[in-house]
């Protein structure tokens, strides 16, 4: 049986007023599925770096999480974890690869957080390959 690591941080949301945070547009949740040859520790830095690069551009990272399991694993994860974080707009991830074998749980997962009032987003070609590059860990 495959092992599952999850990381979650929520972050202080002190610098922003109960009212910006309702008008929100990038309140974040970053999630990071990568491989499960990865250590730990690896995973926690890899997600830092994601964190800094991602507030870089404008997005109010309110939870940070890295998850390492399966694919189904991953869709359960992202339901009960979106339900549960208030003020959240978007998930940002660098990679759908965990979902590659089923694109049909990837679209349920998507339907799911769009019933939610969530997007998920993830970076254009140009900008995962500068991601790839930074941050070589993520399986991609």
């Amino acid at each position: 049986m495959q092992n599952t690591l999850v990381y979650i941080k929520l972050n202080r949301i002190s610098a922003l007023s109960e009212d910006e945070l309702l008008m929100g547009g990038k309140n974040t949740l970053l999630f990071l599925p990568i491989s499960s040859k990865i250590d730990e520790n690896e995973a926690i830095r890899t997600i830092k770096l994601f964190s800094e690069d991602c507030q870089k551009t404008g997005f109010h990272v309110i939870a940070e999480t890295v998850f390492i399991g399966s694919a189904e694993e991953t869709a359960r994860f992202l339901k009960k974890i979106v339900c549960k974080i208030r003020y959240l707009d978007c998930v940002v991830l660098p990679s759908t690869a965990c979902f590659d074998e089923d694109p049909e749980m990837l679209a349920e997962v998507i339907e799911f957080m769009a019933c939610e009032g969530v997007l998920m987003y993830k970076p254009n070609k140009e900008r995962l390959e500068q991601l790839r590059c930074a941050y070589s860990g993520i399986s991609i």
